[in-house]
């Protein structure tokens, strides 16, 4: 497939695109927050309630179906509290899952921390759950109720024959609860222990298997009722492998995962695993009565298994998903099947996904991106045949100038082949143009199919954009990711560099004219450009980097605890051990290589980052200072680590800075 879409992509640049007459979007259309997320409908049909934004603040609104009687819901009138998405529970309650920020082990530092509440949708009520709460299933037949599960205590000194004899008498375990939303109460429906990592519902909203992940054992069971109890149906063994040179990594291998739910034929589920001998996270169907499995059920070609899609009506599971370079949504079953394909061929190009649907499944929210459009949600009423535009997520982007995305396969100078998604700028002549590397975070992640503004504003700039999903990246196997174990600024940053000769060879950039722009990990791989490979790049801007690699690895040592135990750990496997390592660590290390060379570079950093301290950005700067070297540094005052989570404000001051940084040292025009 890859390798069909980068022979689509080099005919879409031989073609190229007349000039825009009109200046681009303003920054601020980019540096928004989505003017409507997380759009969904009500069981009834009646109701939509989504995510707009006014400003700096993520706003709940409830609107009929025809845009009628809007109202604007809060969660709290506390700052620090932001919403992430809304999901309708019955025709009256909203579940809103937001973050706050809080001190976390006994006040030792900040971290903003995910949590959930049930909102009224008439804005009366709004109740906080447990830490740690999740939603298991919707109960149609039992509209006031949901089923959630949550870490709760349980009572070991009496049975339901007495006292036990139990001594410790209270014990941590993992709860299932039917919640009464408008009395906000829980009533339990079965209990597990404390390893316990989820429920099956069946079809009736009934609790019929339960997993447990048994890391002290190395054990993964599944139980079925028995009772008000459980029964242990099936019982693995994990396989712990150790890998890489310093043997500190492991891998646990188990050729049966968690189950996502009920396959409609006895107690046979769908799961999903990384099986041992496998590289690839596949699909399966599993029997947990008799162990026996299934699979692997798709074809994922070479990328690993993304989920499942399940229908909240019945709690079955009727569809999955992956991503191999473009998203692929396959449903087992019509109608949902030929819903599909009708959508992706009335929005051809874009992206394409059905988001919720009401109770009869006639009317269904859908989200589209791309194909030109920077994201939009429509209505589709099957009954009617219509498909009416509910709200555009950035009205401000018109459609002509949100830039095309193009997957592509590349080879990395040992062979490789390497996926990359390139946007290319609007309206301009695809021929010698500036370039802007860009690496994602992470570095275990990857970028997607999709709308991304920093690509989307870098190309309204007339900058071909190309992001490398480098070795190391998570998605397309495990010995993938392995391939960038030890690799920091070495094979990791020359499938980054690779990315220029590719473009160059097709005539598509000017290889004079490129700069490197990444955050987090992509703001390291950015200094390494600069610093490592100094005569490629024009330029380098660095958002939230690892400058120095010694003095990061100190400050994750002081951490080294609780809710960050087994980073150094992880780091260490994955970058190296800069205590042993010293003289190689040090080659790799951006601070410590500095030179006559180093291109001008812009840091930017949030104050507010919990995960690279904004030292990391002060040090450099102080470096590059005393080394005479032409740099720039923006400190964003309350700014976080990760990038979802910028205001408009922050997002402002970022682009702002690129831009002019961009416009000076690798002008577009």
């Amino acid at each position: 497939m890859r390798q069909l879409l980068a022979a689509a992509a080099l005919a879409a640049m031989v073609l190229g695109g007349s000039a825009h007459a009109q200046q681009p979007p303003a920054i601020e259309a980019y540096a928004a927050n989505d003017a409507m997320t997380s759009v969904r409908i009500s069981p009834n049909g009646q109701r939509l309630a989504m995510l707009a934004s006014q400003g700096d603040e993520r706003r709940i609104i409830v609107t009929g179906i025809d845009g009628s009687g809007s109202r604007v819901l809060s969660v709290s009138d506390e700052e620090g509290i932001s919403p992430l998405s809304v999901q309708w529970m019955n025709d009256d309650y909203l579940a809103v899952r937001f973050v706050e920020r809080r001190n976390v082990n006994a006040g030792a530092f900040q971290a903003n921390v995910s949590r959930i509440g049930m909102l009224a949708a008439d804005g009366r009520d709004f109740e906080e759950m447990p830490p740690s709460t999740q939603i298991v299933a919707l109960l149609p037949n039992d509209p006031d109720h949901v089923l959630i599960s949550l870490p709760t205590i349980r009572d070991d000194r009496f049975s339901a024959q007495g006292r036990t004899g139990a001594e410790d008498g209270m014990s941590a375990t993992v709860g299932l609860f039917r919640y009464n939303m408008r009395q906000n109460r829980r009533y339990q429906v079965s209990v597990g222990e404390a390893d316990t990592a989820g429920f099956v519902i069946d079809q009736t909203g009934e609790p019929v298997l339960r997993y447990d992940n048994d890391n002290e054992n190395r054990r993964f069971e599944i139980f079925t009722r028995n009772g008000s109890g459980w029964r242990t149906a099936y019982r693995s063994d994990y396989t712990v492998e150790r890998y890489g040179r310093g043997n500190r990594a492991r891998r646990i291998r188990t050729n049966v995962g968690s189950p996502a739910g009920l396959t409609g034929e006895g107690l046979r589920v769908w799961t999903s695993s990384l099986p041992i001998g496998a590289d690839v996270r596949q699909a399966f169907i599993f029997d947990p009565e008799t162990g026996e499995t299934e699979g692997p059920m798709f074809d994922t070609n070479g990328a690993d298994f993304g989920g499942y899609l399940t229908d909240w009506r019945d709690n079955s599971v009727i569809g999955a998903y992956w991503d191999d370079g473009v998203p692929h949504y396959e449903y087992f079953d019509s109608p949902w099947r030929e819903l599909q394909a009708q959508l992706e061929a009335t929005f051809p190009g874009s992206v394409v996904r059905m988001t919720t649907w009401d109770r009869s499944g006639n009317r269904i929210v859908v989200q589209r991106e791309l194909g030109g459009s920077a994201g939009a949600y429509y209505l589709f009423d099957r009954t009617a045949g219509s498909l009416s535009l509910i709200g555009r997520q950035r009205p401000n982007i018109p459609d002509e100038w949100v830039a095309e995305v193009l997957p592509v396969d590349y080879r990395a100078r040992d062979g490789r082949t390497i996926l990359a998604y390139v946007t290319l700028p609007p309206g301009r002549e695809l021929e010698n143009l500036p370039l802007v590397v860009l690496p994602h975070g992470g570095p275990q992640a990857r970028d997607f199919y999709g709308f991304d503004p920093w690509a989307q504003i870098l190309a309204s700039r007339g900058y071909v954009v190309i992001q490398p999903q480098f070795r190391g990246s998570e998605g397309f196997g495990q010995s993938f990711i392995e391939a960038g174990h030890n690799e920091w600024g070495r094979a990791m940053q020359d499938d980054v560099s690779d990315t220029i000769g590719y473009l160059a060879g097709q005539n598509i950039v000017d290889e004079d004219r490129v700069c490197i722009f990444g955050w987090s990990y992509g703001g390291y791989a950015a200094l390494a450009g600069a610093t490592l490979t100094p005569e490629l790049y024009q330029c380098a801007i660095a958002g939230a980097p690892v400058s120095d690699i010694f003095e990061m690895m100190s400050w994750v040592e002081g951490r080294e605890y609780g809710a960050v135990g087994g980073a150094v750990d992880y780091w260490t496997e994955y970058i190296g051990d800069w205590r042993r390592e010293e003289a190689r660590i040090r080659s790799i290390s951006p601070r410590q290589n500095i030179s006559d060379r180093t291109p001008p570079i812009l840091l930017v950093h949030g104050s507010e980052d919990t995960i690279v301290p904004v030292e990391q950005a002060h040090i450099m700067a102080e470096s590059l200072n005393a080394a005479g070297r032409p740099n720039e540094f923006v400190e964003i005052e309350g700014g976080p680590h990760v990038s979802v989570l910028m205001t408009p404000d922050h997002n402002q001051q970022l682009y702002e800075a690129m831009l002019s940084f961009l416009d000076r040292y690798n002008p577009a025009d």
